[in-house]
């Protein structure tokens, strides 16, 4: 059984793979950040974006490490399917 930082290190290789090939669009230019803390960002990202996500028709929302550092997160990454049914990324931070 892996340790939970293998897990994690195992995630992160599978996700940049993944996401090496994608093109991001910016968060901040589809939906409002207001009320958003940045403090917060794991608990905003389901209570503030995610509703917000939602009400503009997407669906399957995920969001994920982007770049990062020792102190925590730099970006992260939403993925979503759009009311198209079109798969989107999304960066903020």
């Amino acid at each position: 059984m892996p340790t939970p930082q293998e897990y994690i290190n195992h995630m992160r290789k599978i996700l940049n793979k993944e996401i090496e090939k994608t093109v991001y669009e910016p968060l901040e230019g589809l939906i409002s950040f207001d009320g958003f803390d940045w403090h917060m960002w794991l608990r905003d990202e389901q209570e503030v974006l995610t509703p917000r996500l939602k009400e503009l028709g997407y669906t399957d929302i995920f969001f994920s490490m982007g770049d990062y550092d020792e102190f925590g997160p730099l970006t992260r990454i939403c993925r979503a399917i759009g009311p198209s049914g079109l798969l989107h990324w999304f960066v903020y931070g």
